[in-house]
């Protein structure tokens, strides 16, 4: 069964603007990649995951899946380094709209070419939409042209398909993700936090969410079955639309 970590920033914490719970210190991230492969994980794209779950290959038993929301430089500055340096490949999903863009009040974001590097190193590019958009809260126009023109924006910049899709803020619903799959993405990330993922659940793949103060315990607890029994729990409250039903299969 893949595990789905997913992180945001890779650097200071203190040179935050706004969520230092969200930073992830560079020798931390580089302890738990160490941690990883001690432990003989391996790491998987979101196109290898879907390919477990759908029967046509057969994964690692300990396969790992790092994915990076929102773009931000220093994913590209700091984590794709280490990621290069042991081995590890990772899912990216980027906000089109600040692609490159210098805003003072904002946190930087990758540039077009740095996209096309991470990509021709062997990492996966997906859509985090044009403006970071809550696509739930959107009129459906609104919320098909976030989806399809950050896609087409990727695209243009990667000249391959865009296969993977992550909603912003966890923001989805039953039609968003019809939409989703209408346009031509493969499956999508949430942020419904959990260790085991299961094939209706394509296009909403839960993740464990690794934060500042994720140690050695904290850590190897997301591999853990409680981390699964915990949230379990909390599921069914926030997202029982979504876990275990098996009519989101015709999705």
């Amino acid at each position: 069964m893949p595990v789905i970590l997913t992180y945001h920033h890779i650097g200071d914490p203190a040179a935050a603007q706004g969520k230092t719970n969200l930073f992830v210190s560079a020798p931390r991230f580089e302890e738990q990649l160490i941690w990883l492969k001690r432990r003989n994980y391996r790491f998987v794209l979101l196109d290898e995951v879907r390919a477990g779950l759908m029967g046509d290959v057969a994964l690692p038993p300990r396969a790992v899946a790092l994915t990076f929301d929102d773009g931000f430089l220093d994913n590209y500055e700091s984590a794709f380094p280490l990621l290069r340096r042991h081995g590890a490949a990772a899912t990216f999903f980027v906000t089109t709209g600040p692609i490159g863009a210098a805003n003072a009040d904002a946190a930087p974001h990758m540039t077009s070419d740095q996209l096309r590097e991470l990509d021709r190193a062997g990492m996966a590019i997906g859509s985090h939409t044009v403006s970071h958009a809550r696509l739930a809260r959107l009129d459906p126009d609104a919320a098909r042209r976030e989806l399809a023109e950050s896609k087409a924006r990727l695209e243009s910049i990667l000249e391959k398909p865009v296969r993977w899709l992550c909603y912003p803020r966890g923001s989805f619903n039953r039609e968003v993700a019809t939409m989703a799959k209408q346009l031509g993405y493969v499956g999508a990330c949430s942020v419904i936090r959990d260790n085991q993922v299961a094939p209706e659940q394509m296009y909403w793949l839960p993740r464990a969410m690794v934060m500042r103060g994720a140690g050695r315990w904290r850590f190897a607890y997301y591999f853990h079955p409680l981390y699964h029994f915990i949230h379990a729990r909390k599921n069914r409250r926030r997202w029982k639309e979504y876990l275990h039903n098996t009519t989101t299969r015709s999705i």
